[in-house]
């Protein structure tokens, strides 16, 4: 996902208890690098019960929050929050080519801005914004949007991974499993945006399945983003 457009919020507390709807539980339809989308970029997701996800709003889905932890089989997945800065900046810095296509550097204040940046017309509850870890080390960064830009789609806004961790196939089994929890989590589909001048994080997201739309929109320094997505049930 690229970064632009997105609009500083006041975040609450991270942690929330897991409020699951009693309805559809049983019998449930399935729809469970780096790149970008407006204010995002991006580099290089098992409940234990069934669920569909509504393609359109339905008010008792309002307080579900999807499981993050769920997010890899292999690493710790946790919310990035203001302590994780440094940590987050040097993953950053290890991607030099990356941030050259974006045309602007990462920067302790900027990183604190994407952690609470968003989308037109959501909240902080629809934000996750992980770090996914191996022991202490940070080894890749998540920006992910419940339900953008319409119910039913996760939208990928921001993901990257340390450099040092690049080439061994890590990136690309994180996004396995996002990928692998969102259909179980009932997500139709899921969608991003990819700097058009960065062949290295087009061909990593056509690998994972994601294909360009034919949308495509123009950010700060006259970058271009092209819209890719990709079917949860593919």
């Amino acid at each position: 996902g690229e970064r632009e457009g997105l609009r500083p919020f006041t975040p609450p507390p991270f942690e929330k208890g897991r409020r699951v709807p009693v309805a559809h539980k049983q019998g449930a339809d399935r729809s469970g690098s780096e790149d970008l989308d407006e204010n995002f970029n991006v580099s290089i997701i098992d409940l234990s019960t069934s669920f569909t996800r509504p393609l359109s709003g339905h008010s008792f889905w309002e307080d579900y929050m999807l499981d993050y932890q769920q997010f890899s089989k292999e690493y710790t997945v946790r919310p990035l929050i203001e302590d994780d800065l440094e940590a987050m900046l040097a993953l950053c810095l290890s991607n030099p080519l990356y941030y050259e296509h974006l045309k602007m550097q990462p920067t302790l204040e900027n990183l604190r801005e994407d952690l609470t940046a968003l989308p037109p017309d959501k909240t902080m509850e629809d934000k996750y914004f992980v770090g996914f870890f191996s022991g202490e080390r940070l080894v890749a960064l998540l920006d992910l949007i419940d339900g953008y830009p319409q119910a039913g789609t996760a939208f990928i806004g921001w993901f990257m991974v340390d450099a040092a961790e690049q080439g061994k196939g890590s990136g690309s089994r994180i996004i396995s499993d996002v990928v692998a929890y969102c259909r179980q989590a009932g997500f139709g589909k899921m969608r991003l945006g990819c700097v058009k001048i960065n062949p290295q994080s087009k061909h990593f997201w056509q690998k994972m399945g994601f294909s360009a739309t034919g949308e495509s929109k123009v950010r700060e320094e006259n970058v271009e983003v092209i819209l890719m997505e990709r079917e949860c049930s593919a």
